[in-house]
């Protein structure tokens, strides 16, 4: 399972509360995109003893202005190297599928750009990987 926690941030973004309506419905869509996107390229592992160690782990990714996944930070590892590398595995296909975006399906779910207001910063959103 995958749940997502989008939060922007990386001054001079905006803060969120401070946003109108059309870039937070830019960022949702950007959101739901990145989902999906994490959805298709996650494959969990199988674990045999899931008792031993937490089953969640944490990421968060950083876009550019472009929309190209800068960087992919582990920030909560779940202790299980299997399940820690494939969600660092997912984020390697997202990034390259947001670099060839225009010939993938991925090209319609993305806009081309962020919003005007993140024109001169980065967007980080988390999603958490549960293995349940």
């Amino acid at each position: 399972a995958l749940a997502q926690n989008p939060n922007p941030q990386t001054p001079p973004g905006p803060a969120r509360s401070s946003l109108d309506a059309a870039t937070l419905d830019q960022l949702d869509r950007i959101d739901e995109a990145l989902y999906e996107a994490f959805m298709r390229a996650w494959t969990p592992p199988a674990l045999d003893q899931p008792a031993l160690f937490r089953r969640i782990a944490r990421l968060d990714i950083t876009l550019t202005p472009e929309l190209h996944l800068e960087q992919a930070d582990l920030v909560v590892p779940s202790g299980s190297t299997d399940l820690d590398l494939s969600v660092l595995l997912a984020a390697d296909i997202v990034a390259q599928r947001l670099r060839a975006r225009h010939t993938s399906s991925d090209s319609a779910k993305f806009p081309k750009t962020l919003p005007s207001s993140f024109q001169n910063s980065r967007y980080v959103c988390r999603i958490q990987f549960q293995i349940e």
